[in-house]
This record gives structure tokens, sequence and C-alpha cells, in this order.
């Protein structure tokens, strides 16, 4: 009798370990699956990440390509590109992206893209109607209108002067004006250095 319970118990205990193997096993290989799982997870989420970006970046760099090409390829198209200005006109459409490639252009002319009284040069084009002066291109101190003109007093103040062709235009306007019983009488014009 003592041997078959003896033989029970073993048995018993045998049953036992079996079952808390068995559960074990099914509790790793379950571990093992979520872990697999969870990794596959995350890598395929951080590739889906990186992936876009590198995507998106070739996408960037492909159309500020195209757009770099575009402002080489319009200089054939207009007649005031200036070559030497190439790196500024880039420069300044990386910046301004809503602005057309003409405007880039003009505005990188007209010195926009450089703050206003920095770098500022000597104005050119002296004595014609060419001539631009503003908060990049200066005029010398000693600097005098070569063809400046009395204005006629009956359309301004005494001693006012202009250069010829806008003195012309000028007093043009303001006889056009009378014709129409508008008085337009020039009060402040040309303006000498020490002035």
């Amino acid at each position: 009798m003592k041997t078959s319970n003896n033989r029970k118990v073993k048995i018993k205990i045998k049953k036992k370990n079996f079952i808390v193997f068995i559960l074990l096993t099914f509790i790793f290989t379950l571990f093992i699956y979520l872990g697999v799982k969870w990794i596959a997870t995350l890598t395929n989420s951080l590739k889906n990440k990186t992936t876009p970006k590198v995507a998106e970046k070739k996408t960037k760099t492909t159309k500020k390509s195209k757009e770099i090409d575009d402002l080489e390829n319009i200089k054939e198209k207009i007649d005031y590109y200036n070559e030497n200005y190439k790196d500024r006109y880039k420069k300044y459409h990386i910046e301004n992206k809503d602005l057309s490639l003409e405007q880039v252009i003009k505005d990188v002319n007209m010195n926009i893209d450089i703050e206003h009284y920095n770098d500022s040069e000597e104005a050119t084009r002296k004595n014609t109607i060419e001539i631009l002066v503003n908060k990049h291109y200066y005029l010398p101190k000693d600097y005098v209108p070569k063809n400046l003109e009395n204005i006629s007093n009956r359309y301004a103040l005494s001693g006012m002067k202009l250069v010829d062709e806008a003195k012309n235009a000028f007093e043009k306007m303001a006889k056009d004006a009378n014709k129409q019983d508008l008085n337009i009488i020039a009060m402040s014009t040309y303006r000498s250095y020490n002035y």
C-alpha cells in the first residue's frame, strides 16, 4: 500500500511538474512571440518615419535644384540679368519663394536684398536721366548736375531748379493742370549738399 501511495505521489508530482513545464513553456513562447512582434512593429515604425523624410528631403532638393536651374535659364530671357549677382539671386530666391524669378532679379538689381545704407555704392550715369539714387546708391558731396535750369516763376517759388528734362516735364504738367483750373507750384526741388 505504501508503494502505491508513493507511486501516486510521484505521479502527482510528475503531473504537477509537467503542467508547470507546459505553462512556463507557453509563457516563454508567448513572451518571445510578443517580443518579436513588438520589435518588428518598432522597426517598421522607425523605417516609415525615416523614409518619408528622406523622400521629402530629396523632393525639396530636387525642387530647389529646379528653381536654381530655372534661375540659370531665365538669364537668356531677361536682358537685365546680371551674372555678377548670380549668388545673390539664388540666396534671395531661396529666402523669398513666393516671388517670381523676374521679381527676384529686379529686387536684387535694385539692392533690395541688401540692408539699407550698408555697402552703398556711388551712383553711376551721372548727368543722365537714368541716374539711380536711393538707399543703396549715393551721390558724392561735390556732385552738381550739369544741366540745372530755373523753373518758370509761374510754376515755382523763386530760385527753384531742376535738370532740364525734369523742368520741361514739370512745366508741361503744371501748364496742363492750369487748363483744368488746378495750380501746381514747385516748392522744393534740387538741393545742394550744403543746403
